[in-house]
């Protein structure tokens, strides 16, 4: 069996990507949109993100509490993996 895994956790990396890829593109297509009809739009920084995420971190670290610790680390680790991404 470890080829079927193999097989369809390729399919699903395949699927993942490909579901990124046109979520970005409608993103983009629909900003574009907006700013055709005259909407600002506000890109932010990383330091206004970064500030953000603090302001933030006191109820995620409460919540995050509340969870299983296999949980916490999972969520822990794909945030900074998603992070790593931009």
């Amino acid at each position: 069996m470890p080829a079927e895994q193999k097989i369809q956790q390729d399919a699903a990396i395949d699927a993942r990507d490909y579901q990124r890829q046109v979520s970005r593109a409608a993103a983009d297509k629909a900003v574009a949109e907006l700013k055709a009809k005259r909407m600002q739009f506000n890109d932010m920084t990383s330091a206004e993100r970064d500030r953000m995420r603090a302001i933030a971190k006191p109820v995620t670290e409460k919540t995050l509490a509340t969870y299983d610790p296999t949980i916490q680390k999972l969520y822990t680790s794909e945030v900074e993996r998603v992070q790593k991404l931009k």
